[in-house]
């Protein structure tokens, strides 16, 4: 039998707190990952840390509030800013967390 490497999958969403579609397959999707033998971790990029659907214990959840510019606060120019900045701090994060693959579910998390 071929011994095959653990992945470790990252999954980037916004927000898990919602009884809503997304929110639900994100959930299912890391629950389905561990239970093939995959390593899973979802990066949650808002203040909300509420889990509205059942995770499995072993599966890692962090949360980073990050918004990528993408608020009524502040100008374009502060935006900007923040775009990079916080770019910038998902890539150090994602360093750390050495995946082999990253699912994102927003535009701006694969940019």
């Amino acid at each position: 039998m071929m011994n095959i490497k653990q992945r470790h999958i990252v999954i980037l969403c916004s927000r898990l707190d919602q009884p809503a579609g997304t929110e639900r397959a994100i959930v299912n999707t890391a629950n389905l990952l561990f239970s093939k033998g995959d390593r899973a971790t979802i990066v949650v990029l808002d203040e909300t840390e509420k889990i509205f659907f059942p995770i499995n214990s072993s599966i890692s959840v962090c949360h980073y509030p990050l918004n990528f510019g993408i608020t009524e606060k502040g100008n374009m120019i502060s935006r900007k800013i923040d775009f990079f900045k916080h770019r910038k701090i998902l890539k150090e994060k994602l360093e750390d967390l050495s995946p082999t693959i990253v699912l994102t579910t927003e535009y701006h998390f694969t940019i």
